[in-house]
């Protein structure tokens, strides 16, 4: 219920898991306990059962992010450093060890380039990046220039 928040606050450099569906509130709640996780939720019930939870009131992306955000301040410097995809850690690669992965053109193009650790996903600064950073600043009031 919370996909895109979470995808952003992944953006934000947060190590956040996303739960989907298929898992009763009770084992939602034991493995944030385990892993000492805070719940994000739009569910009153379940936030009412656990108490480091943040119940999220709107239904809109920055809105969400401003509550959160409010609470939980993103660290400095970890912004674009999660894939958005699995949570996995981004590392560099230079275009020569993305061969075969990136059409020749971006290749070209770009010459920063990151990979997720776990799941391979590439990421590099295009035009999307600066629109990002741009709606990061209006969130937090932050200007991120890293990874």
């Amino acid at each position: 219920m919370l996909g895109r928040m979470c995808r952003w606050l992944r953006i934000l450099g947060f190590d956040v898991e996303y739960v989907s569906t298929g898992i009763s509130d009770g084992e939602i709640i034991e493995m944030c306990r385990k892993t000492d996780r805070i719940l994000l939720t739009r569910d009153r019930e379940l936030s009412a059962r656990y108490g480091k939870s943040v119940l999220v009131e709107s239904t809109d992306i920055d809105d969400q992010l401003r509550q959160f955000v409010a609470i939980y301040s993103p660290e400095s410097g970890l912004a674009f450093t999660r894939c958005t995809e699995c949570n996995g850690e981004l590392q560099r690669r230079s275009g020569e060890e993305l061969q075969g992965l990136l059409e020749p053109g971006t290749l070209k193009s770009y010459s920063e380039f990151y990979q997720c650790e776990k799941c391979g996903t590439v990421y590099w600064k295009g035009p999307h990046y600066r629109n990002m950073e741009k709606r990061i600043t209006g969130i937090t009031g932050q200007n991120e220039n890293t990874a």
